[in-house]
């Protein structure tokens, strides 16, 4: 009986951790372009311009976070876009975009101050999240370069995105009656000088929904909810038998 009981105790946690929730949250019309000469693209722009339009620009990206069950935490984020286009793609040849976390706000509005472009990690008012997601290998004069695509985050990126978006809930400024949204940023680095070289990613008002952003978070029970209801299976059986 002991032995029965230790095995089904291993079953219903595995199989309660193997019951993970996953949800695609698609992204938020109000995300924007942003450019440090403090200038923004308009709200519904079916693209961002992510480089160095004008002194530098990046893309804002605009998620509303859900409510999660009792006992549910998020586990991996992934994070994934289309560039659709660009200009210059020469002058791109060995340059890259890298993502960041920024914050959390009961308002979808995009602020000028999101707007970065430098070296990996210089942003202290962000979370770095992954070096070079986009990164363009080539060198090429015209033709499709080799970033075009769907774009994610790889799986540090969605660990390091997941703990950073399980951190907002029940932090100070989260509202669990109201609504809460999150901004992830894709910039630049400080060695893209040249005005007019930019990747052209698409926003959440693409009219191709496929190339639209998505954030897929991964959840799951936490640990004292799965070692509970284990009890309670063993409980049960003892009980029965």
């Amino acid at each position: 009986m002991g032995r029965f009981c230790t095995v089904l105790a291993v079953c219903l946690c595995a199989s309660l951790t193997a019951s993970a929730a996953i949800i695609p949250i698609a992204g938020n019309g109000a995300d924007q372009e942003v450019r440090l000469d403090g200038t923004l693209r308009w709200v519904g722009q079916s693209d961002m311009r992510v480089g160095n339009e004008g002194t530098g620009s990046a893309g804002i990206f605009v998620f509303e976070l859900p409510v999660l069950p009792a006992g549910e935490t998020v586990s991996t984020a992934d994070f994934a876009f289309s560039v659709i286009g660009g200009n210059n793609w020469k002058a791109l040849y060995l340059k890259g975009i890298d993502l960041y976390a920024l914050r959390m706000s009961n308002a979808p509005t995009v602020l000028l101050t999101d707007c970065y472009k430098g070296p990996y990690g210089g942003d202290a008012s962000a979370t770095a999240i992954q070096d070079l997601i986009v990164y363009e290998p080539e060198q090429l004069n015209q033709g499709a370069p080799g970033d075009l695509g769907r774009h994610d985050t790889s799986a540090a990126a969605e660990a390091a995105l997941g703990a950073w978006l399980q951190s907002l809930y029940g932090s100070p400024g989260y509202d669990p009656a109201g609504a809460n949204y999150v901004f992830i940023r894709l910039n630049a680095r400080e060695d893209l000088t040249t005005a007019g070289r930019y990747w052209t990613v698409a926003s959440a008002n693409n009219a191709t929904v496929d190339s639209r952003p998505v954030l897929t978070l991964t959840t799951i029970p936490e640990p004292a909810t799965l070692s509970l209801l284990a009890l309670g299976g063993l409980s049960l059986v003892r009980r029965r038998k």
